[in-house]
């Protein structure tokens, strides 16, 4: 699977703010911290909804360069800084904040490998 797919279903898996959260890779349905590969695993920051699509930490790590460059071009934040809320812009959710970074990376990849 290319970055560009990973990062496609990882977009999808967390489109749905039900499906994200903040502050942790990854929590299960009472809420509790978990590790992002975890079955329990219920939903999921930008990175660990990358780690989750990847399959591994380590095929992910790239995949989260790409969107901590992405990040850093729009909002001068890395992507877990973002997801925590950490630098919002005006009028938007960091939810909303780490889909555009997620929208941003995929184009810039089509276009890559066009």
């Amino acid at each position: 699977m290319s970055a560009v797919e990973i990062l496609r279903q990882a977009r999808a898996l967390i489109a749905d703010k039900s499906r994200w959260t903040r502050h942790v890779t990854a929590r299960d349905e009472t809420g509790n911290a978990v590790a992002s590969l975890n079955p329990s695993a219920v939903c999921w920051c930008a990175e660990g909804a990358t780690i989750k699509c990847a399959g591994d930490v380590n095929r992910a790590q790239p995949i989260i360069g790409i969107l901590d460059r992405t990040s850093h071009s729009m909002f001068g934040r890395c992507v877990a800084q973002i997801n925590d809320g950490m630098k919002l812009a005006p009028g938007f959710t960091a939810h909303e904040q780490v889909l555009s970074v997620f929208d941003r990376a995929i184009v810039d990849g089509e276009a890559a490998n066009a």
